[in-house]
């Protein structure tokens, strides 16, 4: 392969965008990203979920419905009637019940 049959590479991965234009793209995509406020709190509770199963005092489908809680929590108003919850803790656990990503990520492998 001769040097001009070479192909840049860097130039084409997503990590080769900017912050700035990383940030652009998610404003564009309607994609929001970490709130400040949350981040510190958010990432706690993501620190305990992985220690917990690092340690084997959760297993993966306890995980799985702290990690939905976690999120219906930052995503729904806090007044919401506890029968809508339920269900939509539900409606997520069905979604995501059997997903390969997912399953590997808490299983840790």
């Amino acid at each position: 392969m001769s040097s001009s049959d070479e192909i840049d590479l860097d130039a084409k991965l997503p990590g080769a965008l900017g912050t700035e234009a990383a940030a652009e793209i998610a404003s564009a995509a309607g994609i929001e990203g970490p709130s400040a406020v949350d981040g510190p709190a958010e990432a706690a509770a993501n620190r305990a979920i992985a220690e917990g199963l690092a340690s084997g005092a959760l297993d993966p489908v306890a995980a799985q419905q702290l990690l939905i809680d976690q999120v219906l929590a930052e995503q729904l108003p806090p007044d919401i009637a506890p029968e809508q919850l339920e269900r939509l803790r539900g409606e997520l656990a069905a979604l995501l019940q059997g997903d390969p990503a997912l399953l590997g990520l808490l299983s840790g492998s």
